[in-house]
């Protein structure tokens, strides 16, 4: 679920930055597709990845973890 989430909001974060997948995989430093498999939720980034793009993108890092809402939500859905 997490995964999923993190894919959701770093193609959000992306979008609202006005990048391009293939832009922002170069800034962070990794190929393309791996960015892909990412907003996919095929992968979830390493956290040192994940400050990289937050800081490209100008999102605190909270913003790609759900609230505590958000799980408890998920576990009684």
């Amino acid at each position: 679920m997490i995964t999923k989430f993190i894919g959701v909001r770093l193609r959000q974060a992306r979008q609202q930055a006005r990048l391009r997948q293939t832009d922002l995989a170069d800034k962070v430093g990794i190929c393309t597709r791996g960015y892909q498999n990412w907003e996919l939720g095929h992968v979830e980034p390493k956290i040192s990845r994940l400050l990289k793009v937050a800081e490209i993108t100008g999102k605190p890092l909270s913003f790609f973890f759900p609230s505590d809402e958000k799980i408890r939500e998920s576990h009684h859905a």
